[in-house]
């Protein structure tokens, strides 16, 4: 059985999560009904929201992912902790006047917690490309010696490409801010890229690993092709180097060799032989 097989018996634990915390809630002995007792403070309909937001996730986990990246499952702990705060800090605990100060004191809080994650949720890489590296972009990363990327401004990094379309780096591709991607033109437009992962080594007996990017408006794979530009030619120069050992790489391959996959040649000389059949 899969754990998916399982996903409407989570939501029966959610709703029984809810129940009981309703039911040893402080209104325990008043005549409130349950949904009072759930969303009846400003902290408890916050708990609430994270709880459900929290059991939505967990179906997904459950259904798609198998039970993994637990990590996403923080609103129902969450929503868990802002219940049992509510309850410690009750009315008749703490008093009416203390009561509302923590309640707006703690929703405020966790409202703006929320706005950091927001801001990181959509996290993303702008690129500047000028109009003379319209036709494609090579990035290499991690390479010593070589310039940062600038440091990123509320989760989001503004890249400068230079007029030659190459742009070789020390930063680690890791260091982008998030997935997201937006290319601007010199007018600043946003313009259709495609942006190509590449992963390369030198040898199979070699733990050098060569990360870079292919920006371009067309989708070449599985590597930067060369020939066709000097550009393509410059990155084949710089692989080399780093291959010869005139460039470090930051970047170490601890893969086998069942699993490093094709050298570099091997698909050029694949991509070579795609565009003889054209």
């Amino acid at each position: 059985m899969y754990v998916y097989d399982l996903a409407p018996f989570y939501f029966l634990g959610i709703s029984a999560l809810l129940y009981a915390i309703a039911t040893l809630s402080k209104d325990l002995l008043s005549h409130q009904n349950i949904l009072l007792r759930l969303v009846g403070s400003p902290v408890k309909l916050i708990a609430f929201i994270f709880i459900i937001i929290g059991g939505m996730i967990l179906y997904i986990l459950v259904s798609w992912t198998n039970l993994n990246g637990f990590k996403d499952l923080w609103p129902i702990f969450a929503g868990i902790t802002l219940y049992l705060i509510d309850n410690l800090f009750s009315k008749k605990r703490v008093g009416a006047k203390a009561y509302w100060t923590i309640q707006i004191t703690v929703s405020l809080m966790v409202i703006g917690g929320l706005k950091p994650l927001s801001l990181y949720d959509n996290s993303k890489t702008i690129y500047i490309i000028p109009e003379s590296a319209k036709n494609e972009v090579i990035i290499l990363f991690g390479i010593e010696g070589y310039p940062a990327l600038p440091n990123s401004f509320l989760w989001k990094k503004t890249v400068q490409i230079p007029e030659s379309g190459l742009l070789v780096t020390s930063s680690l591709l890791e260091d982008l801010a998030g997935y997201k991607k937006d290319y601007i033109n010199h007018e600043g437009q946003v313009i259709s890229m495609h942006n190509l992962f590449v992963q390369e080594i030198c040898s199979l007996d070699d733990d050098r690993l060569i990360i870079a990017n292919y920006i371009t408006p067309r989708s070449y794979y599985p590597t930067i092709p060369v020939g066709h530009s000097e550009l393509q030619n410059t990155y084949q120069q710089l692989y080399d180097s780093i291959c010869n050992g005139q460039l470090i790489s930051k970047y170490t391959d601890t893969r086998d060799k069942q699993h490093k996959g094709k050298l570099r040649s091997e698909w050029l000389e694949i991509i070579k032989e795609s565009e003889k059949n054209k």
